[in-house]
């Protein structure tokens, strides 16, 4: 399972495999944790410039 995002030129993605299979609510956890890491990540790693 994984989460995938562009912002302009900025591309960055996060996979995580589970050893066991997840509930309906983990995975809407999972992927919760996962787009605040990618919000949190994306504007530290510099401006971000559209594409043309």
């Amino acid at each position: 399972m994984g989460l995938k995002v562009r912002a302009g030129n900025l591309g960055c993605g996060v996979e995580a495999e589970p050893t066991t299979p997840l509930t309906a609510a983990e995975t809407d956890g999972s992927f919760t944790a996962m787009a605040q890491l990618l919000q949190t990540l994306i504007p530290k790693l510099g401006p971000v410039k559209a594409l043309p």
